[in-house]
């Protein structure tokens, strides 16, 4: 989890590319889809590293939250 929180806070989308793998994925179960809706948005920050990101530690499952704030031209 931590490791998929520092990607997607620093949109280290060469990283993401070298370690994930669909089987990997599938390894990580419900997490799957979470982790492809970030990775969509990442596709929308133009490279940006994340304004605001912070988690929380659930008894079995980890609650993470991501902020791009708009730059200055941007709708």
């Amino acid at each position: 989890d931590q490791r998929a929180l520092r990607w997607i806070r620093e949109s280290a989308v060469d990283e993401i590319l070298a370690h994930v793998t669909l089987e990997s994925l599938d390894r990580a179960g419900n997490a799957t889809r979470g982790f492809l809706t970030f990775l969509t948005m990442l596709g929308m920050t133009d490279g940006r590293r994340a304004d605001h990101a912070d988690h929380l530690d659930l008894v079995h499952t980890t609650e993470v939250f991501f902020t791009w704030y708009p730059r200055e031209g941007q709708a």
